[in-house]
């Protein structure tokens, strides 16, 4: 078995053993042939398609035992987080450590998100768009722009997916303006998530009159920001402008999914937190809660099998020059059942 294996049978994660099965024209134990580039993070759509996937990314370093010490932070205490997800496929990053008593295997985020991944009707994705164009060559190069981002739904005891610098994984602004792919430090979209239909019963409970929908069938899932400018001379930190802790730009946008009274679709209503006058969960929809002649409903707009709508970001952040002016979210809602 040892050398079947290998040390705890840790061998099955080689990259000569994953060839073997996850490419179905190889063996067991097949090495990729010479000169072929074979990457193990990526699956061909004809053998399974990356959108029916989910990764749960572990961001917690600290409680994993000896091996943490090895792979060191940017990681659960075992897999780095470069190395732990799939491309295109949908992901959750959360505070937890690879397994143990803090371990995400049996985490309430873990069960949150795959209840919502496995049995949500509507998919969700948030994207930053219209950002500003990166300095070319000869530009005096920006300092590092970095953000903060956690996504919470009502009724949950958790957070959903949070990426910190905190964690050692926030997302970098400056490689999201030059769409250099999709890895967990500038992903597309930005976010992801699934919502479960609040009036229809949940898998593991019979079915049962449940009466009317609450808060009218609507769903609520908020996305706080955080926006950091780290400068840097020579590659050295600069602490003379620095104060700790405190973003150029923060904010919550709080958006509220459900179907339209006329039953022909969904419909959407979006604010910033900062513009609702009062405490969030005194308004339903939550744009009730703005000045009055504010309150018109974030436009979802069909666009192939979904909805889209756009929601511009406050004033205060479109002054940030990693933002700019027309800088936004595109916020697209997917009916899951068909």
């Amino acid at each position: 078995m040892e050398q079947a294996f290998g040390p705890a049978g840790s061998d099955i994660f080689a990259p000569e053993k994953m060839y073997g099965y996850l490419n179905p024209e190889a063996t067991f134990g097949e090495l990729p042939p010479d000169r072929v580039k074979w990457d193990p993070q990526e699956l061909p759509e004809n053998v399974f398609s990356a959108a029916d996937v989910f990764c749960l990314i572990g961001t917690d370093p600290k409680d994993y035992g000896l091996p943490r010490v090895a792979v060191g932070p940017k990681s659960d205490g075992l897999v780095v987080v470069e190395h732990a997800y799939v491309r295109k496929a949908h992901r959750g990053f959360v505070y937890r450590s690879h397994s143990g008593t803090y371990g995400e295997v049996n985490s309430e985020e873990g069960y949150q998100n795959l209840r919502r991944f496995l049995f949500g009707r509507w998919e969700v994705g948030v994207d930053l768009e219209d950002l500003p164009p990166y300095p070319g060559p000869g530009v005096p190069p920006w300092p590092v722009w970095q953000a903060d981002l956690r996504l919470t739904i009502r009724g949950l005891p958790i957070v959903l997916t949070e990426q910190l610098a905190a964690h050692w994984c926030p997302i970098q602004l400056n490689d999201e303006i030059q769409r250099l792919g999709d890895t967990p430090d500038h992903p597309v979209p930005l976010v992801g998530t699934f919502l479960l239909d609040p009036g229809l019963p949940t898998p593991a409970q019979p079915a049962r009159d449940l009466g009317p929908p609450p808060h009218g069938g609507r769903m609520r899932y908020t996305l706080t920001l955080r926006v950091f400018k780290l400068d840097e001379q020579g590659g050295t930190f600069r602490f003379a402008d620095h104060l700790e802790q405190v973003p150029d730009w923060a904010d919550s946008l709080i958006v509220d999914v459900g179907p339209r009274e006329d039953g022909t679709g969904l419909a959407a209503w979006a604010a910033w937190n900062s513009a609702v006058h009062g405490a969030n969960d005194q308004f339903d929809p939550i744009t009730k809660g703005l000045p009055e002649g504010q309150q018109d409903p974030l436009g979802l707009t069909r666009e192939g099998a979904g909805y889209v709508g756009r929601i511009p970001l406050p004033e205060a952040a479109r002054a940030l020059p990693v933002l700019g002016q027309d800088a936004g979210l595109k916020v697209s809602v997917t009916d899951r059942t068909g």
